[in-house]
């Protein structure tokens, strides 16, 4: 098994390449395995994990099997490729790096990290009698790995600023890069609110014969609690006098779209409650595009998705490292945040909980760091700086740029020991945030549940 994962991490010498020439190569050498599932593709700046994550809780609950594609993962490779809920065995995972191996190297394919890593997956899939496979784009959307697959439906959550040195210095120029997950005939979930930017997905849209729904259109949500334990949202429909038309493929009319819990998903009124276990207000925004998603997958011809299904599904899904809370004495709250959307999330989640002690940080090389800096940091009565453990920043510039904001910074190398140093300082009443790099939070998490 080590030696198969050492080839397969190898293969991350070779950098991020653009284009889908390589994978077409792969899929046509392995016989198309991504033509042999029905899947649902996943993009945006922020919040693709937490709405895939969703989505397949609720598809595996109605009694679907279901695969789920991620990255990166937390605690150990397997994660990312799961069937079922379950990570893909040790022995599948041998067994098909060796196999792919093999066929890379007999038709002189030079595949990236993600490019082998997203064939495994579909092959894997492939083989697995899956009802239907939950995609999350690495990066970008029209060049990345993962788009191969004609879904049966396409999302884009939102668009933000982040990996511009591959997808383009403005959110214009990102947006059209996310876009280029539409495909011809195949309806689009979008969250975005921005109009400039739904006007670039409307225009791509048009070329493609389809139309961009928006979840906000579709479902209406109020937060009606929230603690530590998650949030009661109360979902209701938009009433529609012209319901869209949405022509499904190219040269059939157009068929009008219903909104959800009507044609497909059953179940009494259109006005309930969900327990979301998800924290922070943008999970309910995750939570309403994967809630207009759910009855396009039913038009497209998945099968009747029950409300029950939904409301279970939804209380059962685990997102970790991403405002999550490991423990309440201390308060330790740890989150993925890591660009400026995200940090302004952090930050708005911040104004509810009691107070901001320590905040232990870590960011990736070269990452900008600004939004943090100015809308996170200066809530801490300390900030503790660390490193995770792909290409991070080194621990002294990130110190050096954090102490022009703020006069308490320390720095532990080790994650485990900046924890540990957090958990000295703030007390058993204190409050810990650990955040900036998800390439920290599995040790850190690791640590945390020994400790404590």
């Amino acid at each position: 098994m080590d030696d198969h994962l050492k080839y397969l991490y190898g293969l991350q010498r070779f950098g991020i390449a653009p284009g889908l020439a390589v994978m077409e190569q792969m899929m046509d050498a392995l016989g198309h395995p991504e033509q042999r599932f029905r899947s649902v593709h996943v993009t945006g700046t922020n919040g693709k994990g937490s709405t895939c994550a969703m989505i397949a809780s609720i598809l595996r609950t109605a009694g679907y099997r279901t695969a789920l594609y991620t990255s990166p993962h937390l605690y150990m490779f397997n994660e990312r490729i799961q069937v079922g809920g379950v990570p893909i065995s040790d022995d599948e995972l041998t067994s098909l790096v060796k196999e792919i191996r093999e066929v890379v190297i007999q038709c002189d394919i030079h595949p990236t990290f993600f490019e082998f890593t997203t064939a495994l997956a579909f092959l894997f899939f492939a083989r697995s009698n899956i009802n239907i496979a939950v995609i999350e784009v690495g990066m970008g959307g029209a060049w990345d790995a993962t788009n191969v697959i004609i879904p049966m439906l396409s999302v884009i959550t939102n668009v933000g600023l982040d990996h511009m040195e591959f997808l383009g210095t403005t959110k214009q120029a990102i947006a059209q890069e996310k876009a280029g997950i539409i495909k011809e005939g195949v309806p689009v979930v979008t969250r975005e609110e921005d109009p400039a930017i739904l006007q670039i997905f409307e225009d791509v849209a048009q070329t493609k014969h389809t139309r961009v729904i928006r979840a906000q259109d579709v479902v209406d949500t109020k937060i009606l609690s929230a603690d530590l334990g998650g949030q009661k949202v109360e979902i209701g429909l938009i009433e529609r006098t012209n319901p869209l038309q949405l022509p499904l493929r190219k040269g059939e009319g157009a068929t009008p779209y219903s909104p959800p819990y009507e044609g497909g998903v059953r179940g009494g009124s259109s006005l309930y409650c969900i327990h979301l276990p998800l924290l922070g207000a943008h999970q309910v925004k995750n939570l309403e595009t994967v809630l207009a998603a759910i009855p396009l997958l039913t038009k497209e011809g998945l099968g009747e998705v029950r409300r029950e299904a939904i409301s279970a599904g939804i209380a059962k899904v685990r997102w970790e490292g991403r405002m999550q809370v490991v423990s309440k004495s201390p308060l330790i709250i740890v989150d993925g945040a890591h660009n400026a959307d995200g940090a302004h999330v952090l930050a708005d989640f911040l104004q509810t909980i009691p107070s901001c002690d320590i905040l232990i940080f870590a960011a990736k090389k070269r990452k900008d760091i600004s939004d943090m800096l100015e809308y996170v940091m200066p809530r801490f009565r300390k900030i503790i700086v660390t490193q995770g453990e792909y290409m991070p920043e080194d621990s002294s510039v990130l110190a050096a740029q954090i102490r022009a904001v703020h006069q308490d910074v320390e720095i532990q190398n080790d994650v485990g020991q900046a924890v540990a140093r957090g958990i000295e300082l703030a007390g058993r009443n204190g409050v810990i945030v650990i955040a900036g790099s998800l390439y920290m939070i599995p040790r850190a998490l690791s640590y945390i549940r020994q400790a404590l």
